[in-house]
C-alpha cells in the first residue's frame, strides 16, 4: 500500500528556511531512496512555494508540492486571492482545500469550498480535501453526519481525503486511534474505497505508526511536526517501514 505524507508547513517557515529544509529533504530522499512506496507532498507557504518547487525540480526529486489554498477563479478583481492556474505554473501538483484553519479563521463554508475544488480541478491541480468536526459537533453526536455532508458534494473531484478532528489541531492531543478508525470507515463508505484517506491532527513521529496502521488509512497530514527535518524524516521513515512490511 502506498503511504502519503503531506507536510503542511503553514506559516512556520520563512522562504529561506523553507528552501533549506527542501534541500535537506532532497538529500534524505537520495540517501534513503524514498519514492517507490511513500509519496511525500510538501505544502510550503505561498511565498515559498515557487522557491521550494525550484529546488525539487533542479534535483529531479519525486517529492511533490501542494499549495495551502487557492481561490475560486484564475484571474479577476479578487484582491489578495491566489490563482489555481498560477499555482500550477509555479510548480504545485496538489492543493489543500477545506483545511480546518481555513474553515475556522477564514469562515469558509461548503459552498465556497466546492467552487475552489472546481477551479483547482480545472487548472490541473490534484485535490487534498480536508474535513472534520468541531468539539461541539462531536459532543452533540453529529460528527459522522457533519463529515459526510462536507465530503458529499465534492467526492467525485478529490484525490486525497484528509480527516482532521478540528478540536485536535495544534493541541498535541490527537484523537484516539479507534475513533479515527471509525471516522475513516464512515468516509470510505461516503467517498468510495478508491479515494485514499489521511489522518491529520497532532501527528508526530511518536504516534504516526498507530494512525498509519488503521483500516482505511493511507497517509497522514502533518502540521507542526513537519516543519523540522528531524521530526519529518522520522515520520517518513516510519511510514516507509510500514509500507515495506505490507509488501512482504
Amino acid at each position: 500500500m502506498k503511504r502519503y505524507i503531506v507536510a503542511n508547513w503553514k506559516l512556520y517557515l520563512s522562504v529561506a528556511k523553507s528552501v533549506q529544509l527542501a534541500q535537506q529533504l532532497v538529500r534524505f530522499e537520495r540517501a534513503q531512496k524514498i519514492g517507490r512506496d511513500v509519496e511525500v507532498i510538501l505544502a510550503p507557504s505561498m511565498l515559498a512555494l515557487s522557491a521550494v518547487a525550484l529546488v525539487l525540480k533542479q534535483a529531479r526529486s519525486k517529492i511533490k508540492i501542494a499549495a495551502q489554498d487557492c481561490w475560486i477563479a484564475d484571474e479577476g478583481a479578487f484582491t489578495g486571492a491566489t490563482s489555481p492556474r498560477e499555482l500550477r505554473r509555479a510548480g504545485a501538483s496538489f492543493v489543500l482545500i477545506g483545511h480546518s484553519e481555513r474553515r475556522q479563521h477564514g469562515g469558509e463554508d461548503d459552498a465556497l469550498l466546492a467552487k475552489k475544488v472546481a477551479a483547482a480541478r480545472a487548472a490541473g491541480l490534484k485535490i487534498i480535501f480536508c474535513v472534520g468536526e468541531t468539539k461541539e459537533e462531536r459532543n452533540a453526536g453529529r460528527a459522522h453526519s457533519i463529515v459526510r455532508g462536507q465530503v458529499r458534494g465534492v467526492k467525485s473531484e478529490i484525490d486525497l481525503l484528509a480527516y482532521e478532528p478540528r478540536w485536535a489541531i495544534g493541541t498535541g492531543l490527537p484523537i484516539e486511534p479507534h475513533e479515527a478508525a471509525q471516522m475513516h470507515e464512515v468516509l470510505a463508505k461516503e467517498a468510495g474505497n478508491d479515494v485514499p484517506i489521511c489522518y491529520g491532527g497532532s501527528v508526530s513521529e511518536k504516534n504516526v505508526a498507530q494512525f498509519l496502521s488503521l483500516p482505511h488509512t493511507n497517509g497522514v497530514l502533518i502540521g507542526t511536526a513537519s516543519s523540522t527535518y528531524a521530526s519529518l524524516t522520522a515520520i517518513i521513515s516510519n511510514a516507509r517501514k510500514l509500507s515495506e512490511r505490507s509488501l512482504v
